[in-house]
């Protein structure tokens, strides 16, 4: 906080203090004012406001505006209204330099009276703002912010026990009921204060007594100062706060099905949702949304208010006893809107109906481990979301999920008993696949993916092998594929794609997440006798020359072409006929095909980027061959930062039989370069396949990748 106040500046600095309810925003401003008034003897003048939120309800702007000012200039000033105060304050205040505190500012009009603008303040002042809205303090312009945040527990039992035990540390027999309170709690320090008072001196039983109370009655003083955020929301907000304060858990995750089950309350999570995380009322963290477990009881406590006496005249019913007492007794009302209770029947053995549901868009029975089937989902046609994560006994899915044509998203993810799927070939408009530890064993790739899919994701499942009748190239949008340990080199953990078209595009998205945090790209070997005339840069021999000038964009990714004369494969003395043929009865793990790439820069500069190592899996092919290797934009190539004149070279070699190399001359090379958004372009999806010359040479039929890892220290050195 005294890094934002930079005393030694000269400049008119505001800071705001901000936080939710309770934090100790006041106290923290209220110790700096001391620290400040005792120590920086330069200001001219000082003032404390405090509790400007009810002050100003109560005597009005005029007498903040009077108080503010004798305080300062250290006599009693009269000022009668509005207008004379803002005219005063820029006369009094303009040449000197000054300190002063604006506590508990709720409202931009209060801003304006006391703070005003930076040139109404002389050179060095510091202004001061404590304030639950972080976004009205953006809009005066204060910049430098300082967020109070809850106390960590061994600091949060220290302040309990100050007010419970007059010290610093529990009394010994105190010691686990004192912990109940601090986590109770949850490092809010007006709740700590309160609630230590409240026990100070009391018994172990009225302790015991008052623990158990809390759980059914919040504590009244904590819940008003709370609330008062709460009362500042527009009625839409209140609705919405206290929905995810009832219906939902303490933590979200800002997710497409979360904001979707909101708009469809019609609450427009998008802003509202802001102004909620303004006013200190949510957080959030890495992408989760968080609510103080205290400001979720208070929204209990709102809601229990509505009518204390009989839970079916309140708006929303959560709790398990609240909705069994209104369902037993009968007591249902219009009033209430939503229903939410998590308790577990006494039977399992229970079956899903099918119902007519024209309007649902997400179907998630996620973490229901005891659910073996799903309904006919004929009834639902514009559904878009299906989750099922975790459905650990769900063994198949009812084919007519095939049939919805609006769904993208299926989660499938740790259905451990899903041993295969239904043919999701007509689904239009599915985008996104998630089936990680899963049963399923193989998968006819036509059948699994339908054109319109752009992720899909198998890591830690049983899958052994796509099926090469039905090729990977159908899959046109895919932009992402990840199979964990697909580079484990077990039985059959290889990609096959069948030896027609190999149009760029199809697998120009096809990106492996191994489990190497190494690993940069996914390289195809192709059945390709020529490059294709579309590729940018291309030129016979080993190396292409390309240009790079200044409006080259430093995150494309690329494609490298290489093209070699198989019969070099030949001509080694073993007397065998194929690749296939050479390492039978070999240890296919010694030998593998590598690749170095190097760019090179005004022939003083050069940068070894990466080697790649290629594993073999039972290919044969005849004469002349080629291969082209993807790096997704993603990965940054280092020499599109050089943004010159680049010659790329290749090297290619067979490592065999214990260590020995067998040279691979490259015929043909070329390098195309595309932007992240091109993988959907037309350009893309109009490119011609590699080898696609009408050559009948075309027995050659690959089985496996390649993988490239990133070298530990990339090699740089000048030229001799």
């Amino acid at each position: 906080m005294m890094k934002l106040l930079d005393m030694e500046s000269n400049d008119v600095r505001f800071v705001g203090i901000h936080g939710m309810g309770g934090v100790g925003k006041t106290t923290l401003a209220q110790i700096i004012y001391d620290r400040v008034s005792n120590s920086y003897c330069r200001f001219e003048g000082s003032s404390f406001i405090s509790c400007i939120r009810e002050e100003s309800k109560a005597r009005g702007l005029a007498s903040l505006q009077k108080q503010l000012l004798s305080m300062i200039i250290q006599e009693e000033i009269q000022i009668w209204d509005r207008n004379q105060g803002d005219r005063m304050r820029k006369k009094m205040l303009s040449n000197k330099r000054v300190f002063i505190v604006l506590d508990d500012v709720d409202s931009d009009e209060q801003l304006t009276a006391l703070a005003g603008d930076r040139k109404w303040f002389g050179p060095g002042s510091r202004v001061i703002i404590t304030c639950r809205d972080s976004h009205l303090l953006k809009t005066h312009e204060v910049n430098n912010i300082y967020k109070v945040e809850e106390l960590q527990t061994d600091e949060a039992l220290q302040l309990f026990s100050l007010s419970a035990f007059k010290k610093t540390h529990p009394t010994e027999n105190y010691k686990d009921l004192s912990m109940d309170f601090v986590e109770y709690a949850q490092g809010l320090p007006l709740a700590l204060k309160v609630l230590g008072s409240f026990l100070f001196g009391r018994t172990i039983v009225a302790w015991r007594s008052a623990r158990d109370q809390l759980e059914a009655i919040p504590n009244k003083e904590i819940m008003n100062i709370l609330q008062i955020s709460f009362e500042g929301l527009e009625d839409f907000q209140k609705e919405l706060f206290l929905d995810m304060a009832c219906l939902f858990q303490p933590q979200y995750r800002l997710d497409n099905i979360f904001l979707q089950t909101l708009e469809s309350f019609g609450y427009y999570p998008g802003i509202n949702i802001d102004v909620l995380v303004d006013k200190s009322l949510l957080t959030i963290s890495d992408g989760m949304l968080f609510m103080h477990d205290l400001l979720k009881t208070m929204g209990h406590e709102i809601v229990r208010r509505e009518c204390p006496e009989e839970p079916g005249r309140r708006s929303r019913l959560f709790r398990v006893e609240d909705l069994y007492h209104v369902l037993k007794n009968d007591t249902g009302t219009d009033a209430t809107k939503a229903i939410v209770v998590e308790f577990c029947p006494e039977t399992k053995d229970q079956r899903l109906n099918a119902r007519v549901l024209d309007n649902l868009k997400v179907f998630d029975l996620s973490y229901s481990e005891n659910l073996i089937e799903i309904p006919d989902f004929s009834g639902v046609p514009n559904l878009e979301e299906i989750n099922l994560e975790d459905c650990r006994s769900l063994c198949e899915l009812h084919p007519s999920i095939g049939s919805l044509k609006h769904l993208n998203e299926l989660v499938l993810n740790k259905c451990s008993s899903l041993e295969k799927l239904p043919d999701l070939s007509s689904l239009e408009c599915l985008t996104y696949l998630e089936a990680y530890e899963t049963a399923i064993t193989q998968i006819p790739c036509a059948n699994l993916m339908p054109k319109s899919i752009r992720e899909f994701s198998l890591q830690g499942g049983k899958l052994m092998r796509l099926k090469s009748k039905d090729p990977i190239y159908d899959i046109g949008s895919l932009v992402e594929y990840r199979k964990e340990g697909i580079y484990d080199y077990v039985e059959a953990t290889w990609i096959d794609v069948d030896s027609k078209g190999e149009n760029i595009l199809d697998m120009a998205g096809v990106v492996v997440s191994a489990m190497y945090d190494d690993l940069t790209t996914i390289s195809i070997w192709s059945l390709g006798f020529y490059i294709p005339e579309w590729v940018q840069y291309k030129s016979n021999g080993s190396s292409v020359k390309i240009d790079l000038d200044a409006n080259t964009n430093p995150e494309m990714g690329c494609v490298f072409f290489i093209v070699c004369d198989s019969d070099q494969f030949f001509s080694m003395d073993y007397g065998h006929s194929s690749i296939s043929s050479l390492f039978k009865g070999w240890n296919i793990e010694s030998s593998e095909m590598g690749l170095t790439i190097r760019f090179e820069r005004d022939k003083e500069y050069c940068v070894e980027y990466d080697s790649l190592d290629y594993r073999l899996m039972d290919v044969s092919f005849s004469k002349r061959i080629g291969f082209w290797v993807y790096i997704p934009a993603v990965l940054r190539l280092p020499f599109l930062d050089i943004r010159r004149v680049i010659k790329i070279s290749f090297e290619t070699g067979w490592y065999y039989f214990q260590g020995r190399v067998k040279p691979i001359e490259v015929k043909e090379c070329g390098v195309h370069f595309f932007c992240p958004d091109d993988a959907n372009s037309k350009f893309f999806n109009s490119i011609a396949p590699f080898g696609h010359s009408g050559s009948s040479n075309s027995d050659f039929h690959r089985r496996f990748v390649g993988y490239m890892r990133k070298k530990k220290d990339m090699k740089s050195y000048h030229e001799t």
